[in-house]
């Protein structure tokens, strides 16, 4: 089955760097809460009804199909 069939063609997965620690984390494009950095509980990623709001400072790549 198809990731984009399943999430929509707008959606994916994303490697976010922890602009505190530096860490890598997997985050989906389209959050529904809140996510932070395992590492030191930095908020990385917030919901907004829609694609998510990246902190501040983060960079990200998106993960290849």
């Amino acid at each position: 089955v198809s990731t984009q069939s399943t999430w929509g063609q707008n959606s994916y997965f994303m490697d976010v760097k922890c602009p505190s620690c530096f860490a890598i984390t997997i985050v989906f494009s389209h959050v529904s809460r809140v996510v932070v950095c395992a590492s030191c509980n930095s908020v990385l990623a917030q919901p907004t009804g829609g694609k998510s709001r990246l902190t501040e400072g983060s960079s990200f790549r998106r993960k290849p199909e």
